[in-house]
Order: structure tokens, then C-alpha cells, then sequence
């Protein structure tokens, strides 16, 4: 095992500045492959997955591109899963777990040097760690143009799948798939229920973490827990085929909702509750069908019923033509109706993780098979909760959740995880696709309690238009729709590009044509499924054959600075996209709107008519991972160096790539300087300050932190600060 943990280790994403050693490496067998490899700056960009493998002297030895579509000029991006299906009759590949090789290359000297195995057992090394990066890929396919010849070290690693109308011994002519299946390279586990021989094993895999439970509980704390069961209690091993534990998970379903919802926001998760079975059905059919409902047995449980809990409200379309003394009695009814659904019961609808451990930190990039397992011991129960410690680090098993906010000034010395069934695949496949007109029903069901709903669905019928600028996208799971976006192309980069740094992005957008940028009018998506967002939005580009995704977050200064204008959903997306710093030479007064002529006519919008900050989602945010820093952070005071270490801590363009900090808080006794508008005499004067309230409006800062108006008297290390 510590020798697999050493091969993979030298695996590593690709950076920028490596793209020079890689360009030594493309030869005419690499162009022959691969088409695109002329041209391997534009190709790092375009890939969702950049991975290479060094040798034990740190020389490059081998590469490898990822992308969500394959390089097939007469296949369209977006229609490359019927493709594969009609052609090669491929079975389970889909765009959630099917990722295409678009580059690949090795150091043809390095492969002398070892034998033909070894040199194959070199690229093993780096599809396995493309797995492990890739945790929800089970599949990547390599397209090999007719009339060319595998090399011998990747036809010992790939499975060729001809053309349904081709033998495989005629398909050397022909264009054929080359697939790496993920069990040909990281061994399966098996999940199974814990016994009491697994006590030894569970009890080593638990002290590496922490020696708190044996220490407590004694020696054999597991085998006294299988002997003597609980009906809400489970415990769950995963093992290789060699029967060798390499994880633990006890779950348990006795969980304090009512603890949870006095420190946590739980109501966008219908505060993880559900009707009662025999309820979720009216003796009338139609009757929760009229009102927006979903029905108990949905594979998404109550997560939609977050609006209902709020909004109890029935829609008659023929209303408005009864008597005035109907209208009333039917009011009437109404209300009576809205009391008694208020006063139906609700059971949990959430279990919660207890001990989670594994033998070695690779194995947790692929525990999710041990978390799908879990959701079978409860199958009546649609949420696992999960509880970490503030301060602990952050560990890949967390990537299968989403965090829960807090509560508005609640302290808790934990943070809240929440997963769904329907997260892992195991009620269908998560996918993207356009909108048609029948989904706005299903999207306003959706929509229904969310602020400024109809300008969303407004925006969704404009799109459904004939010759409209923009086009509508909805996600499904199971078909069922959790999610709308809309897009349109973006006109402005040249603006772009003078108001804020877009440093390679620039280049890349012109190169690439007009249509190469896009722009995110509004997205709404079912807060569980935030954990899959670089995955959608990912599909979102696939699907609009766009290079890059901009997004404009304007804020209003009149309103708490970390609302967005209109109350919108939008801001979901910020956790998947990077934000780009404002040129500010280009804003000579900060503290106004200052207006400015440029050559581009066409253009309706100054940039400079309504400040925005700007974020940008490219191919390569898909896959990005980012570690959540569980710390709980205090800025004292307002100063301009308090703001500016706020700034590059949450903001800089290192950190924002790498890491999301979750619980920082500025404590100030007037709060944000500069907060209201100023007056017309102010602007006379030269502002010689940064962070003004223009500035703020240009860079999304002040949504990642909050701001607590006091005066810090004291702080208590070991519990808690003090403030009055």
C-alpha cells in the first residue's frame, strides 16, 4: 500500500509554466492521435483535467488531457452521447462519468530505459490517478482515427471498441473507441455490514485518526456493538477483493433536528422532514398536482417541499370568474385547508454519520460507493448529515456533501454537511440539457418561495423564443428537473478586458472566435445539488459550445452589500467560479460613477453605468478542487490593511482557485467604511483610499464574510471573543 501511495504521488495537475517541457514531447505519432496537440497552450485550456507523472528526479515522464467531449469534427460537442450509443452501442456511458483522453503523451527516452511493462505500468500509474482526481468518472475513452496503430504500452491498458458494423480484427481501417474502464485500474471495494472479527481492523483504522474511542470504550468497542445491535445503528465496511478493510462508516439514524434547526439555516432542506407515508397522498389524485407538490415516493424526498412549508397556497385558474360570494367561500376553504396541511405531521427524513475512517487517504477518494451503501440501511431516509469539528482539516470524503449554512449570529463548535441519495447516482443519472416549452410548469414548481421567481421564468420564455439572444437550460435528475440556467452570448469582452484583468483569457476569447464566450443570465438550482456545480456548469459550456462563462454580480450599495441586486439565486454559483480583479486605472474616481466613450458603438451597456463584480467559469473549473478551510476567522477593525488581508485571504486569484473560507467575520464598530452613497461635494475631492464603496461593488469581497458592529473587548482563546 505505501508503495502505491509512493507511485501516485508523483502524479500532479499540470501548470501552466509545464507546458513548455510538454511541447518537447509532441512528436508526429502525437499529432497523428491527436490532432489538436499542435497547439498545447489552447488545448490546457480547453481540458477539464490536466494530470502528469514525474519521476523520482522530478523530470516530466508522461501527461495526460481530459475533456467532457470528444475531438470528432463531425461530431458536435453536445451530441456526442448519441453518437456513441448509435455507433458503438457503448453501455453506461454517460456525461456524468465519461471523460475523453484529448492529449496524452510520454518521454519515449524513459521508455527505453525500462522495460515494455514497466513503461505500461508507468501510464497505469497516471489514468489511475486521473480516476482518484476524478472521483465520479468511471470511464475514458481515447477516439483513434481509422487507419493508425495503437502504441504496444496503451494497447496493453485499453480495451478497443470497434464500429457496431465492424469485426475487431477489420477495425485497424476504422475509427475506434480505446476505453480505460476505472475497475482495470483501481481496484473495487466491496461494502458489506460489519462483524465482530473486523474489530481489530476497525479499531486500528479509527486510531490513526484519533485514539479518543478505544481509550473510552475499551479494546473491542466494535465487537460489543455488532453483538449487541440497535435497530438504529449500522455499521459498514468496505474491503478490497484481498479482504483487507480499508474503510469504516457507522451511521445512525437517531438524529436532534430540532438542535440543528436552532443553529443551522435547514430551510431550503425542508429541515430535513417529510410527511408521513399515509399523508403524502390526498384521497383526491390531482389535488397535490394542482398545488406544485411533489409526491412522497419522490426519489428526492422532501428537498422541494422547502417552498411549500413556507408558502401553502392553491392556484384555481378559473378563480377569477366566480361570484364574489364563491371567491370568499372558497377563500374561506382555503384557509381552513392551509391550517390542517400546516398541522400534518412530519417524521426525519436524515441520518447522520457517527465514525468514518480509512486505512490509507487515497482510499477516501473513492469511498463513495461506501456512502451510497449507507443510504440502503435507511432507504425510507433521503439525507445524510454529517458533523465535523471547526477546526478540523478538510478531507475528500466532504466532497460528496454540501455544507449548511449558519444561522445569523449562532455559534456552534461544529459545521453541518448534507448529502442526498440522488447526489451518488442512485436514483439516475444527473444531466443537462436545453429547455423546452412544457418544462415551465416544472420550473415554476421549482422556483415556487424564491424571490423574484418570475423574473427568472420570464427570462426562461424569452429564451424559448424563436430567433431569441439568449437559450434556456434545465438539469434533471432521474427527469426530473432540480435546476434552470440561462445563457447568453457575451458581446462585451473588449470592455471586459479594459475594465477588469483577464490576463490569458483575453487572448484565448478573441482566438477563439465571438460565439467563444458566454455569459450567465440567471441559474437556480436545489441548494443539495451545489456539491455537483462544477459538473453542470461544465455541461452548460459543453452544451453551448462556449470556451469561457462570465458572470456579472451587480450590488446594490443601498442594500446589505452581500445581497445581489434584485434578490436573485445567482450567487450559487460563485462557489464554482473565479472572480477577476478591476483595473483600477480605469475608475480614476471610485467614489462615483464615471462614465467613459468607446470605439465599440454597438455596445448598450458602459461598464461603468452599473458596477459589477465579474467571475468567470472556464473547463477547467469543472474538475477544480477546492479545500474548505473549516476556521473560524476574526478581523478586528475596519482599517484599510484589515480590508486589504480580507481581500487577498478570500479574493486573490492563489486563494480563490484553492480554497473557500467558510466562517470569517470583521468586527467593526461602525461597520464598512464608506457604506452609504456620498454626496456631491465628497466627489469633488480626490479619493486617494481603495476600499470605497465603489470598489466593493467591483469585487465580490463582502459576500464571503460577515460583519458584526461592536467594539471587540477581549478575546478568550480557548472559547469564545467577546464583543459589545
Amino acid at each position: 500500500m505505501a508503495n502505491t501511495a509512493e507511485r501516485i504521488t508523483k502524479c500532479r495537475y499540470v501548470q501552466r509554466s509545464d507546458l513548455k517541457a510538454l511541447a518537447s514531447f509532441i512528436d508526429c505519432r502525437t499529432i497523428d492521435l491527436f490532432p489538436e496537440a499542435v497547439d498545447p497552450t489552447a488545448l490546457y485550456e480547453e481540458s477539464c483535467l490536466a494530470l502528469l507523472r514525474e519521476n523520482s528526479s522530478g523530470r516530466i515522464v508522461s501527461a495526460l488531457f481530459l475533456g467532457n467531449h470528444p475531438h470528432v469534427p463531425a461530431v458536435a460537442a453536445s451530441a456526442w452521447p448519441i453518437w456513441i450509443d448509435r455507433l458503438y452501442g457503448v453501455d453506461g456511458s454517460k456525461e456524468e462519468n465519461t471523460l475523453f483522453v484529448r492529449f496524452l503523451v510520454w518521454d519515449d527516452e524513459h521508455e527505453e530505459e525500462e522495460e515494455e511493462e514497466e513503461a505500461a505500468d508507468s501510464l497505469r500509474e497516471l489514468f489511475k490517478a486521473a480516476f482518484y482526481a476524478a472521483f465520479h468518472c468511471s470511464r475514458m475513452i481515447l477516439v483513434k482515427p481509422p487507419g493508425l496503430s495503437l502504441p504496444e504500452c496503451l494497447a496493453k491498458l485499453l480495451l478497443t471498441v470497434p464500429p457496431k458494423n465492424e469485426s475487431l480484427e477489420s477495425s485497424e481501417s476504422a475509427q475506434v473507441l480505446c476505453v480505460a474502464d476505472q475497475n482495470r485500474f483501481v481496484a473495487p471495494m466491496r461494502v458489506r455490514l460489519a462483524i465482530e472479527e473486523d474489530n481489530d481492523d476497525v479499531v486500528g483504522i479509527l486510531d490513526n485518526e484519533n485514539a479518543t474511542l478505544r481509550r473510552f470504550y475499551g479494546d473491542y468497542y466494535l465487537s460489543e456493538e455488532v453483538r449487541h445491535p440497535e435497530a438504529c445503528r449500522r455499521v459498514l465496511v468496505a474491503e478490497r477483493s484481498n479482504n483487507v478493510l480499508v474503510a469504516v462508516l457507522a451511521v445512525n439514524c437517531r438524529v436532534d433536528l430540532d438542535l440543528l434547526a436552532r443553529h443551522f439555516e435547514l430551510s431550503a432542506f425542508a429541515g430535513f422532514r417529510k410527511f408521513r407515508e399515509q399523508d403524502s397522498r390526498s384521497d383526491d389524485g390531482g389535488e397535490e398536482e394542482a398545488k406544485g407538490e411533489w409526491p412522497g415516493d419522490s426519489p428526492f424526498g422532501s428537498a422541494e417541499n422547502k417552498w411549500r412549508d413556507e408558502n401553502f397556497t392553491d392556484r384555481d385558474e378559473n378563480e377569477s370568474e366566480r361570484s364574489e360570494h364563491d371567491a370568499r367561500s372558497n377563500s374561506f376553504g382555503q384557509q381552513q385547508q392551509q391550517q390542517q396541511q400546516q398541522q400534518r405531521p412530519t417524521v426525519p427524513n436524515a441520518f447522520a454519520v457517527e465514525l468514518f475512517g480509512v486505512a490509507d487517504k487515497l482510499d477516501e477518494l473513492k469511498c463513495q460507493g461506501l456512502l451510497a451503501a449507507s443510504f440502503e440501511c435507511f432507504p425510507e431516509r433521503d439525507y445524510c448529515l454529517l458533523l465535523q469539528p471547526n477546526g478540523r482539516a478538510h478531507c475528500p470524503f466532504l466532497d460528496n456533501f454540501v455544507r449548511v449554512a449558519r444561522r445569523q449570529g449562532r455559534d456552534f463548535p461544529m459545521s453541518l454537511y448534507a448529502s442526498h441519495r440522488a447526489c451518488l447516482g442512485q436514483q439516475g443519472s444527473l444531466r443537462a440539457r436545453e429547455a423546452r416549452e412544457r418544462d415551465l410548469t416544472y420550473a415554476a414548481d421549482l422556483l415556487e418561495g424564491v424571490d423574484s421567481a418570475e423574473v427568472v421564468l420570464e427570462d426562461v420564455r424569452v429564451a424559448l423564443e424563436e430567433d431569441s439572444a439568449q437559450r434556456a437550460f434545465v438539469f434533471a435528475c432521474d427527469e426530473q428537473i432540480v435546476g434552470l440556467a440561462v445563457l447568453r452570448r457575451e458581446e462585451q469582452v473588449n470592455r471586459l478586458e479594459r475594465a477588469y484583468r483577464l490576463g490569458h483569457l483575453a487572448a484565448r476569447a478573441k482566438r477563439a472566435g465571438e460565439d467563444s464566450c458566454g455569459r450567465l443570465v440567471q441559474l437556480a438550482l436545489m441548494p443539495i445539488f451545489v456539491s455537483r456545480l462544477g459538473f453542470l456548469l461544465g455541461e452548460l459550456l459543453r452544451l453551448a459550445e462556449h470556451r469561457l462563462l462570465f458572470y456579472r454580480l451587480p450590488l446594490d450599495s443601498d442594500q446589505d452589500p452581500r445581497a445581489s441586486a434584485g434578490g436573485r439565486p445567482i450567487p450559487t454559483c460563485l462557489s464554482a467560479m473565479q472572480p477577476l480583479e478591476p483595473r483600477i486605472r480605469n475608475w480614476p474616481q471610485l467614489q462615483r460613477l464615471y462614465r467613459q466613450s468607446y470605439d465599440d458603438d454597438d455596445d448598450d451597456e458602459a461598464p461603468f453605468d452599473r458596477l459589477f463584480s465579474l467571475h468567470v467559469f472556464t473547463p477547467r473549473s469543472a474538475l477544480a478542487h477546492k479545500d474548505i478551510v473549516n476556521v473560524k476567522i476574526v478581523v478586528v477593525g475596519a482599517s484599510d490593511c484589515a480590508l486589504t488581508f480580507l481581500h487577498h485571504l478570500l479574493t486573490g486569484p492563489k486563494n480563490a482557485e484553492r480554497l473557500r473560507f467558510c466562517d470569517v467575520t470583521l468586527v467593526s464598530s461602525n461597520g464598512l467604511p464608506y457604506e452609504q452613497r456620498d454626496h456631491r461635494v465628497r466627489t469633488m475631492i480626490p479619493f486617494a483610499g481603495l476600499h470605497c464603496n465603489a470598489y466593493r461593488r467591483l469585487t465580490s469581497e463582502t459576500l464571503h464574510y460577515n460583519v458584526v458592529k461592536g467594539t471587540m473587548t477581549r478575546i478568550d482563546r480557548s472559547r469564545y471573543m467577546h464583543y459589545r
